[in-house]
């Protein structure tokens, strides 16, 4: 039999085992679409975060943190406010240094309760992070100089706490100290789904005054200055902090560029992850359209045995039965397209009421052209041995064994 006749034959021979090709095709397409979805649905969110990310403006920001201590034993190292002055006035790099000392605590306003991220900081963090305000006014240095006991709350906070009303003026209790608000940020979609604004902020001189502690404070943040290079600028804060002989091993300092490609790395590694966990159902696709071909063997002994009689040679038997595998595999694939860009699209509906914004959501044709020839493989590799197996059989032994079959 020509190469050609084996696809009719193999069409006819679907149309005659329905349902076990239906199985078959189902059990690819499940595969091909967890594919796309997962892929596409990844994709979106990875472009949101990073999007979201850049829109804070981390790319221009040097982050400076304490290594943590690496036993229990070892002293922490801190970094203090003549640290902060030492970086503005030897890295002109740097635009704004912004100091922050966190605190989780316990907020109370009337008669209830929330947790809270406390944080002391001065009032360049707005600027910094480009924070707008909902109500009221950020934090000023007359604040800060006189030790005023006013705060900031972040919107979910404000939400949760204060429930209605004017939030300015209003009285909070920190761990024994009365604060008034003068301010709410404005929320932002991505901290407020990923489980809420609970920032309460403080003047730094405040919060160290009356919550005690040590002068140090756990982190410095700093915006770089209109052209800056941050190599150079995160170069130059190492100089700063190695001055007096201090270990420098001790101080992790990166750019905010460099922690934005940490971040995308980390989404990427993820999608990856998640893609080949969904690919195992192509794997398992591949078995049913391997037993299916199998059994489609066994239940055509007599006509194989005929064929072969009549003078069909081994590759037409293999031909024929490869060809009825893609067909199945390619059949199983373009319906999980479909269906994974419908699950793609109906994800990102779900993740934008979610997140309550628009999700710019796209086929990962990639991943999509990938799945294809995924299965087209499985349709190849899983109707390989059942094809040399009936193309093995002898003519009499096949005829006279079909009855047992």
């Amino acid at each position: 039999m020509r190469s050609l006749q084996a696809a009719p034959m193999a069409l006819e021979a679907i149309r005659r085992f329905r349902l076990r090709a239906v199985v078959a095709v189902v059990s690819v397409a499940t595969g091909v679409a967890a594919m796309v979805a997962i892929q596409s649905v990844g994709a979106a969110v990875q472009r949101l975060v990073m999007g979201e990310l850049g829109r804070l403006g981390l790319d221009r920001l040097v982050l400076v943190h304490p290594r943590p201590a690496q036993t229990p034993l070892e002293p922490v190292p801190m970094l203090t406010l003549g640290q902060v002055r030492e970086l503005e006035r030897s890295v002109p790099d740097l635009d704004s240094v912004v100091p922050l000392v966190p605190m989780d605590a316990e907020i109370q306003s009337g008669g209830r309760m929330a947790y809270a991220r406390a944080t002391g900081t001065v009032p360049g963090y707005r600027r910094l992070l480009g924070e707008r305000m909902a109500a009221g006014r950020f934090l000023d240095e007359t604040d800060d100089l006189t030790l005023r006991r006013v705060c900031v709350l972040g919107a979910d906070l404000a939400r949760r706490l204060l429930r209605g009303g004017d939030p300015v003026g209003r009285k909070v209790l920190l761990a024994g100290t009365t604060y008034t608000v003068v301010g709410v940020l404005e929320g932002r979609r991505l901290i407020d789904s990923a489980g809420g604004d609970d920032r309460l902020i403080l003047p730094i001189r405040t919060m160290r005054s009356f919550h005690g502690g040590p002068p140090v404070i756990h982190g410095i943040h700093a915006s770089l200055a209109a052209g800056a290079d941050p190599s150079r600028a995160v170069a130059a804060v190492r100089r700063v902090l190695a001055r007096g002989g201090r270990d420098l091993d001790r101080y992790e300092v990166l750019s905010g560029r460099e922690f934005l490609e940490d971040i995308n790395k980390a989404l990427v590694a993820a999608r990856l992850v998640t893609t080949a966990t969904a690919g195992m159902a192509l794997v398992v696709g591949a078995v049913g359209v391997l037993n299916t071909m199998l059994i489609s063997v066994r239940q055509r002994i007599w006509e194989i045995g005929l064929r072969k009689a009549l003078g069909a040679r081994p590759m037409a038997i293999v031909s024929q039965f490869v060809t009825e595998a893609v067909v199945l595999s390619c059949g199983g694939g373009v319906l999980g397209l479909a269906l994974g860009w419908g699950l793609a699209r109906g994800g990102e509906a779900m993740l934008s009421g979610w997140l309550g914004t628009p999700m710019a959501g796209s086929t990962d044709w990639g991943s999509a052209g990938l799945a294809l020839a995924v299965s087209l493989s499985v349709g190849i590799c899983s109707g390989v041995a059942p094809a040399v197996q009936a193309a093995e059989l002898p003519p009499a032994e096949a005829m006279r064994n079909a009855g047992r079959a």
